[in-house]
């Protein structure tokens, strides 16, 4: 599964970090599932391969989201702690 993972553009260093979500759920395994409802799916290839590249265009906009919000957060506790 992580050669799988670390094969397509974007989620490459996925496939070399344990990662969990907020459940303790592992994130690989879920990611994983998905990729593979695509594959097993009755959709044509180029709606598979459209479908692929939509997940992983999200999987990739969510977690810079996500790491823009932790800056945010790190730089105002920062301001916050020097200014008290």
């Amino acid at each position: 599964m992580r050669q799988r993972l670390t094969a397509i553009p974007g989620l490459g260093p996925l496939g070399t970090e344990a990662l969990t979500n907020a459940d303790d759920q592992e994130l690989l395994p879920l990611i994983a599932a998905g990729l593979d409802a695509i594959e097993q799916s009755d959709l044509p290839k180029a709606a598979k391969r459209d479908l692929t590249a939509m997940l992983i265009d999200n999987l990739v906009h969510d977690a810079a989201r996500r790491h823009s919000e932790l800056l945010l957060i790190l730089r105002i506790a920062t301001t916050s702690t020097h200014s008290s």
